[in-house]
């Protein structure tokens, strides 16, 4: 073959190539981007999620900070009911020694 009809035949050839070549290139990208699409989607779901979470956290602190004081103010109010309570028991223990003592007491005119 002469070399003038090789010569546009070579070129065509590494015309294709060079097409394929790009062809290629922009697929991958392509994909490379959809890929950091998925990605970026994926990282905002999950500091969605984290943020979620953690509001989670704080509600829940919150709830446990307000029953620890709710069980300190029981215990307050528990201590005064025992207080109360015992006062109550000794004076109980007061009047009954009274009312056996008077009961045992003879009477005006009795043996």
């Amino acid at each position: 073959m002469p070399p003038l009809i090789v010569l546009p035949t070579a070129r065509q050839a590494l015309r294709a190539e060079l097409e394929s070549i790009k062809m290629d290139n922009v697929d991958t990208r392509l994909s490379s981007d959809r890929e950091f699409q998925k990605l970026q989607l994926k990282k905002q779901d999950l500091e969605r999620s984290l943020e979620e979470q953690e509001d989670r956290m704080a509600m829940a602190f919150e709830r446990m900070k307000k029953a620890e004081t709710y069980v300190a103010e029981c215990q307050v109010e528990l201590r005064k009911i025992r207080e109360e309570n015992s006062r109550l028991d000794r004076l109980n223990v007061s009047v009954v020694f009274v009312f056996l003592w008077c009961w045992r007491q003879p009477q005006a005119g009795e043996p």
